[in-house]
């Protein structure tokens, strides 16, 4: 009987704590939501026009000063962007907002994606110390190009592995050379005349599986650089 009270009391303090940790989760994202209400059109009437010594880029010792560092940062941020926005997305009832922001979300998990494998390969190779035969010099946007020469390093029957795979290939195919989520469809038309083929986006989908594939590849890339941490310190 004790043993069952303990347990009731278990089984309720779990299912408060998870009830808390949901509250706090739709705060945030409303949050989240409120912010993105402040978009260019609702604050540029309340900013004053450009005057002959404005610069972009200045020295400045205010708290919102940020300094550019290093590429890890740049990763984290793209990919964190891509599910920020898709958050937005899926709370907005309001068709501007939806229609404005996916493609900045599509773009953000595409490049995210091709910096992360060019990370993760450069890091690989300079424990070689040399590429392999074949190997692309990681000029290109083609993502497919970059998995297959960064999937030489997984085992090959890893289910996760074809996963990921088939999520490479089938972003590829629709944007190949990263113009169209960086440009749009019909800029993409007008200026590379190309014939587009649009996907159909299921927002839920879409971000489950952004963070499939961040935490995939962040998995890697922390594999590879720490490998190479290891192999430049046994030296």
């Amino acid at each position: 009987m004790k043993h069952r009270r303990k347990k009731r009391k278990k089984h309720i303090g779990h299912c408060l704590k998870k009830r808390y940790k949901e509250v706090i989760r739709k705060q945030l994202e409303q949050e989240l939501y409120l912010l993105s209400q402040k978009d260019v059109n609702s604050v540029e009437c309340k900013i004053g026009y450009l005057n002959n010594d404005d610069t972009l880029f200045n020295k400045s010792s205010k708290d919102s000063l940020c300094v550019l560092y290093g590429d890890l940062y740049i990763q984290n941020g793209y990919a964190s962007l891509a599910a920020l926005l898709l958050i937005i997305i899926r709370m907005s009832k309001n068709n501007i907002v939806r229609e404005s922001y996916i493609y900045p979300a599509l773009f953000c998990l595409r490049h995210y994606l091709e910096l992360t494998m060019k990370d993760s390969i450069l890091f690989l190779r300079l424990r070689r110390r040399r590429a392999y035969a074949g190997e692309s010099n990681l000029a290109g946007h083609d993502l497919t190009i970059l998995w297959n020469n960064l999937k030489q390093y997984f085992e090959k029957d890893d289910p996760e592995v074809k996963s990921v795979e088939r999520l490479i290939i089938e972003l590829n195919y629709y944007d190949s050379n990263g113009e169209l989520f960086r440009y749009g469809c019909s800029l993409t038309k007008r200026v590379f005349n190309k014939d587009i083929e649009m996907p159909f986006v299921d927002i839920d989908i879409l971000y489950k599986r952004t963070i499939q594939l961040y935490r995939f590849f962040e998995g890697v890339n922390e594999w590879a650089r720490d490998g190479y941490d290891e192999f430049t310190n046994n030296q």
